[in-house]
């Protein structure tokens, strides 16, 4: 049966079957995969080393991996202006790019040397993977200990996102209920109303 032969509606639902772009959610989640975020001390939307990183993790040895997530082949070829890249970063042993299959094979000439190349695609189950078309050059850099400063700001993010999201969570659960105790007291006074105009 060939798709003229489909119904309208089935041909439809055949085309909305199809996966959508890759976006930096599917990435960060082919990255927490790749990296294993079970494993290592990742946290996503870090500030190191004069800038803020998409994603960093520390390794079980105590070395901090950056990656940054693009999308687009202008936000890519943007990145070089970043100011981050103007400042010594001692903490940064390994960088990546991670980037959707489609734009994998348009590296922008500014690309730093040192930086490897994660390119993110999916299955057929829809589940976005990370494979390494490049590795990244380890540098010299600064080991974190346990107790160092960096550590005790990624767990401070972590502590204050999760409460973020609690408590917003939490709100967004009180103003349901909120809007639906209005709504008993608005049909109760509808109903005295009525009662009222008998």
């Amino acid at each position: 049966m060939t798709e003229v032969d489909l119904p309208l509606t089935a041909r439809r639902i055949e085309r909305s079957l199809k996966p959508a772009p890759i976006h930096a959610g599917h990435i960060r989640q082919a990255l927490a995969s790749y990296f294993d975020w079970t494993q290592n001390r990742m946290m996503p939307e870090f500030y190191v080393d004069g800038g803020i990183a998409d994603l960093v993790f520390i390794s079980k040895a105590g070395y901090l991996t950056e990656v940054e997530i693009k999308c687009s082949v202008a936000d890519w070829k943007g990145d070089a202006q970043k100011e981050k890249w103007k400042r010594p970063r001692p903490h940064i042993a390994r960088f990546y790019y991670a980037v959707p299959e489609a734009i994998a094979d348009r590296v922008p000439e500014s690309l730093p040397t040192d930086a490897g190349l994660l390119v993110i695609k999916r299955s057929q189950g829809g589940y976005a993977h990370a494979h390494e078309a490049k590795a990244a050059r380890r540098t010299k850099a600064l080991k974190i200990e346990p107790g160092s400063e960096i550590m005790r700001k990624m767990y401070d993010a972590a502590y204050h996102r999760l409460w973020r999201h609690t408590l917003g969570s939490l709100g967004d659960r009180l103003e349901i209920e909120r809007e639906a105790e209005r709504k008993v007291m608005w049909e109760r006074i509808r109903q005295e109303q009525q009662k009222a105009g008998e």
